[in-house]
């Protein structure tokens, strides 16, 4: 497999003195930014004709025949061109006769030297080169390129006909598509932003993060105006997080926020939704729970004391967390402490996996304001692999934080912290883990706030209103050790806990194999990050092992969320063979991110199992007249497809985020892009279930053709029926592959 990255290449073409004939050697050289291509051509007098340059299409280090077409009225006995261009370019360059040179018996000598190639068609005055394919040229380019476009530029000068005479050949240029990222995309806009009063003075915003696969940094501006109704919106401010708090508002007042993405290109999304909120009065004020910035620090080597700072100045009041983790099991924290002298207690733990892993949660209540703030963690003896995440929380309860606490270890392809039962009707649950392997994303309800790299350890957080039985989970890359634990916290002014003094150690002696729940997602059945870059095998991360094989696949990376494969449009799939999982017979949910290169003339698979007239499909389709994305089931002991259209008409070069649903107890089939319900045409009637299809579920194509001619990642399989909660969670979680970063 290739590993691919667009890049323009740049020829260019003059004239050069026709010697030394023939030279043919290969150039193995880095390939730069765009092809300048000026042909010059003898023709012949009071005459003119013309040159023109087909397009093309190529992906890293692959190879594109481009026909060198004449055209006009010449009588050209014979025909002179060079290709001159920078040597470090292009790995190989050949030029063959065409079928208007063979039809007249010309011959075709090229000089191959460094940085050009002459070429000249000689032979019997008396028969002329026709109209048609002068010449063919074969350009291979370097597996490494970094623009999607390149454009070629076609010139001429003169040449001779039989009497000796010469006329002027006009030339045309064209563009070398080379699919692939480097492409600058807008990124999408920020989803789901929402306000939330925190009290008198503090306003929480939160959202969705955008997602931009050709730049590895997003900013999210935010602008407000205040009023109800108001319309004179201001930026204010910019972040890289996707949480921030405005401060210094007026008590009782209500304002209104929007916001809106840029990346390290300049390139900004659309507005998102404008969300509002009201301060509180001065007194009798509540709190909610809202994340405020958080980091963390994974040093390699063993250490006695760690210390990590928070990127942004600090509030008065609010909370702080601690999550520490490290390998082994014979080390134990010392002490918990920063720069602004707050005091730090134990949540809970230490939890122990013997002999392989530990973590401990700190907290400070009630925090002193400050600027820049520093936290130590220091142990008794050299700990191995610390992992050290802190987080900064705002609407806590001040004097009594902590409602219950729950911690668990085990050996298996998911974490999870046991169940607990909450006392207070409004809390945060923060929920950790330390894993031997690497934790994929946040388990259901759970907002993940980070992934550690490259130890892999999460920290999430839920905010609940109701008092009930609770648990974290989170999805490992694969099977083995993981401690994990939750911690939850009262809201402000949410009332006193019946447990005001919680066991700080909920598992003082942990069973290191409880199995609390082994497969957190059960319905999870494959996920595909498509981030491999090498090799044939597309690995299955949900932890059931169905790895897919490769043919005529190709590897690029997007950014900042690993890689994705890039399909041909007609030759490129994957197969993932007819393993049992995959044979459902029941409701189902497929969705991935795909960005759509060209259009076929017809369906476009994105992943199926099926037939002309049975199984299922997840695809892009032009039956109802524009491309919109469709998902197709057959009816058990059925031989037709009952088929959702979306509403959504698609767009070349273009992110989106597709989930087909088929809810077989609601006999629903359901389009959603980027998050949002996008029913369109119906047609059939959904059945209550689906029929069993015995053939092999392929990425990209399915039995008969049907290519996919794009790029794609993140491709899960469930066989249920997801909620757009669900959904929405998926899209804004990327699965971690080999290589994702």
């Amino acid at each position: 497999m290739n590993k691919l990255r667009s890049r323009s290449v740049a020829l260019t073409v003059g004239s050069v003195r026709f010697s030394d004939l023939p030279r043919i050697h290969n150039i193995r050289q880095p390939l730069i930014t765009t092809f300048f291509v000026i042909l010059f051509v003898s023709l012949g007098f009071g005459q003119s004709g013309s040159l023109s340059l087909d397009p093309g299409s190529a992906v890293q280090g692959g190879s594109v025949s481009l026909n060198l077409n004449l055209n006009g009225s010449p009588s050209a006995s014979a025909l002179e061109w060079t290709l001159a261009y920078s040597p470090s370019d292009l790995i190989g360059v050949t030029v063959s006769p065409g079928s208007a040179l063979n039809s007249s018996g010309k011959t075709l000598l090229c000089s191959y030297s460094t940085g050009s190639i002459l070429c000249i068609a000689t032979g019997l005055n008396s028969a002329p080169v026709p109209n048609g394919v002068a010449a063919v040229v074969t350009l291979t380019l370097a597996s490494v390129v970094s623009g999607p476009a390149l454009p070629i530029t076609v010139g001429g000068s003169s040449g001779a006909a039989a009497d000796g005479s010469t006329f002027p050949v006009s030339g045309s240029g064209n563009t070398i598509t080379v699919p692939g990222l480097g492409i600058n995309t807008p990124p999408t806009a920020p989803g789901n932003v929402t306000a939330t009063a925190l009290d008198s003075g503090r306003i929480s915003l939160s959202w969705l993060p955008s997602y931009d696969p050709s730049s590895p940094t997003i900013y999210y501006h935010i602008a407000r105006c205040q009023g109800v109704g108001c319309s004179n919106f201001v930026e204010i401010t910019y972040t890289g997080g996707t949480a921030w708090i405005d401060t210094g508002l007026a008590a009782n007042t209500t304002y209104n926020y929007f916001l809106y993405a840029s990346d390290s290109f300049n390139s900004v999304s659309s507005n998102s939704n404008v969300a509002s909120a009201t301060t509180q009065s001065q007194t009798g004020q509540t709190g909610t729970p809202s994340f405020v910035q958080g980091t963390y620090a994974t040093p390699q080597s063993s250490s006695t004391h760690v210390s990590v700072t928070f990127t942004g100045a600090q509030t008065a009041s609010d909370l702080n967390v601690v999550i520490v983790g490290w390998a082994g099991s014979s080390v134990q924290v010392t002490s918990v402490k920063d720069t602004h002298g707050n005091v730090y207690q134990l949540a809970a733990g230490p939890t122990i996996m013997p002999g392989t892993a530990a973590q401990s949660i700190y907290y400070a209540k009630n925090i002193s304001a400050g600027g820049s703030n520093t936290v130590t963690v220091s142990f008794n003896a050299p700990a191995a692999y610390p992992d050290i995440r802190i987080l900064e929380y705002s609407g806590i309860d001040t004097a009594n934080p902590v409602d219950v606490a729950a911690a668990s270890s085990g050996t298996s392809a998911g974490s999870d912290s046991g169940m607990v039962s909450t006392n207070n009707t409004n809390d945060l649950l923060v929920g950790a883990n330390t894993v031997q392997t690497a934790t994929l994303g946040a388990g259901t309800g759970f907002t993940s706030r980070m992934i550690t790299q490259p130890d892999g350890d999460i920290a999430q957080d839920e905010v609940v209103q109701s008092a009930g039985a609770y648990h974290a989970s989170a999805f490992l890359k694969s099977a083995g050790d993981w401690v994990m634990q939750m911690v939850a916290f009262r809201a402000a002014g949410s009332g006193a806990s019946q447990n005001p003094n919680p066991n700080p150690n909920p598992n003082p002696n942990p069973n290191p194999n409880p199995n609390p729940n082994p497969n957190p997602s059960p319905t999870l059945v494959a996920a595909y990050a498509f981030d491999e870059g090498s090799g044939n095998t597309a690995y299955d991360v949900s932890g059931n092992g169905l790895n897919g094989t490769d043919y005529n696949i190709t590897s690029t990376t997007p950014g900042q969320n690993g890689g994705a494969y890039v399909f041909d449009g007609y030759s490129s799939y994957v197969d993932l063979g007819s393993p049992a999982l995959l044979q459902m017979t029941g409701s189902m949910t497929l969705s991935a991110w795909v960005y759509l290169y060209g259009n076929p003339s017809d369906d476009a698979q994105i992943v199926a199992s099926s037939d002309s007239g049975t199984g299922w499909q997840f695809k892009t389709s032009q039956d109802t007249g524009a491309r919109t994305f469709a998902i197709a089931v057959t009816p058990a002991g059925g031989s037709s497809h009952t088929q959702r259209y979306g509403a959504t008409v698609l767009s070349l070069n273009t992110w989106y985020y597709v989930t087909g649903v088929y809810n077989a107890a609601a006999q629903t089939l359901d389009i959603y892009v980027n998050g949002v319900l996008d029913d369109g045409v119906l047609n059939g009637v959904v059945p209550s279930s689906q029929a069993l299809s015995n053939l092999n579920t392929t990425v990209g194509d399915r039995s008969g053709g049907y290519y996919f001619n794009g790029v794609m990642k993140d491709l899960r399989i469930y066989n249920q029926a997801l909620t757009q909660a669900q959904i929405l969670t998926d899209m804004t979680t990327f699965l971690a592959g080999p290589n994702s970063q």
